[in-house]
């Protein structure tokens, strides 16, 4: 089987004008949806730290498409309900089992702006 590898960290904001009260509960969906994910247990955290929320992610798992629908399902949420939201999440996958990101053993890594994500090559992580 073919392994994925990520971690990735983001700093959960709110939309300029919300109050501090949607990011808690939109906090809490949030753990809520990932709760739903039993591969992903112990592999991820929301924690607050210095009056900010982050959420950490990573892990070396068995890919399959609907972990990396898991994945894409958490951004999704991240970029519609926490829009100021910022961060990265770097992956990787078994040479054999993506075209995307090219080469062996590279990284590509997802680049969070204002909840917008760029999926880009990793030039620090990859080993080529």
């Amino acid at each position: 089987m073919s392994s994925y590898e990520f971690h990735g960290w983001f700093t959960l904001w709110h939309s300029d004008g919300e109050d501090e009260s949607v990011i808690v509960r939109r906090k809490s969906e949030l753990i809520a949806l990932m709760a739903e994910l039993d591969w992903l247990a112990g592999a991820s955290e929301v924690f607050r730290l210095n009056n900010e929320w982050y959420l950490r992610l990573h892990g070396n798992v068995e890919q399959s498409d609907q972990r990396l629908a898991d994945i894409d399902g958490i951004l999704d949420f991240i970029s519609a309900r926490l829009g100021g939201s910022h961060g990265m999440l770097h992956e990787r996958f078994d040479p054999e089992a993506a075209a995307s990101p090219p080469g062996p053993s590279a990284f590509r890594v997802r680049v969070m702006t204002r909840g917008v994500v760029q999926v880009q090559h990793d030039p620090f992580f990859s080993h080529v």
